[in-house]
């Protein structure tokens, strides 16, 4: 993509601090946020640790929690003690204590800090806030300087859960912002086939199905899980003090990124005959993991919320 950075397709996660300082930071400068359900990141945290080429170099000859036995090699990560590791894992990460819960500053295995680690990426000093034993911002950075990075630094947000209406936003989004100022034939070709993506994939299917095949990408064939909410109550409690901080940025994220896919479904269709393009299959999928963030909106069912948001939008338009 022209003017987009970075240029290659994963690699560190940079802080927006760092990103601002390499990339350059003006009024034409847009900085996007991707984030994840912060159960289900706290998860992928730990498994790309445990399982990942990466984090398998990482964690070796470190304590990071196995209970097959012994110190982590090459060769013996066991799927069948994942659940046992991942809470010994994060039990790592807390003050000692059998009572309460607080997050604490300490080694990680030379891995990740799961504290809050979305969120840290917004206020950390840090390049890559990987680790929180070098950084002056703590482990539960101040909500409300999150916050405020969130709101006045990032232009827009992507959620993992929805990849494909964010893929459309973004496509939407730079079309509409930088489109006609793109010189040159192959990076008007690039604006041309985002055009036409989004004429042709950014809607649902009249029963609500996609248009379009989603490739996954994954780090590790192994410690995948496909429900969270499902987990033990004690288990769900650490994950939730661990990402206190991640939670209620999530949500925010959550509530925008709907409306900014309403905003384009009124402009590239028409929500009142059904034509969307976040599809109903999409937001069902994810109904009982999202419940636990949707605390301050009028559902905590993301199906029905997206639901009321369109009417409040339809309501809106026929009030101008």
């Amino acid at each position: 993509i022209p003017n987009f950075y970075p240029k290659h397709s994963h690699g560190e996660e940079y802080s927006l601090e760092y990103s601002q300082q390499t990339y350059g930071y003006s009024n034409t400068t847009n900085f996007l946020l991707s984030v994840k359900s912060p159960r289900r990141h706290l998860w992928s945290l730990f498994t790309e640790c445990k399982y990942d080429d990466w984090g398998r170099k990482q964690i070796r000859n470190t304590n990071f929690p196995n209970a097959g036995g012994g110190k982590h090699t090459d060769d013996n990560p066991s799927e069948e003690t994942d659940d046992e590791d991942f809470v010994a894992w994060m039990q790592h990460f807390f003050e000692d204590s059998n009572s309460t819960l607080i997050p604490k500053k300490v080694e990680s295995f030379k891995c990740y800090h799961p504290s809050n680690y979305q969120a840290r990426h917004l206020v950390s000093h840090q390049k890559v806030p990987h680790v929180t034993t070098q950084d002056d911002v703590d482990v539960v950075p101040p909500l409300g300087l999150v916050m405020e990075k969130y709101r006045d630094e990032i232009a827009w947000t992507a959620l993992t859960e929805f990849f494909h209406a964010s893929q459309c936003l973004l496509y939407w989004r730079y079309t509409k912002e930088v489109g006609d100022s793109i010189d040159g034939d192959e990076d008007k070709a690039t604006i041309e086939e985002m055009t036409l993506y989004l004429q042709e994939h950014c809607i649902c299917t009249t029963d609500g199905q996609p248009t379009h095949t989603e490739t996954i990408v994954t780090h590790h064939a192994e410690g995948h899980r496909e429900t969270f909410w499902d987990m033990p109550a004690s288990t769900l409690k650490q994950m939730d003090a661990l990402t206190s901080v991640d939670r209620a940025l999530y949500q925010q994220a959550l509530v925008d990124f709907l409306a900014n896919v309403i905003e384009m479904e009124f402009e590239l269709h028409d929500p009142e005959e059904q034509n969307h393009i976040l599809c109903d299959y999409a937001t069902a999928k994810y109904e009982k993991e999202l419940e636990y963030l949707l605390v301050n909106t009028p559902t905590n069912n993301v199906t029905k919320l997206v639901e009321l948001m369109r009417k409040e939008r339809i309501a809106q338009r026929k009030n101008k």
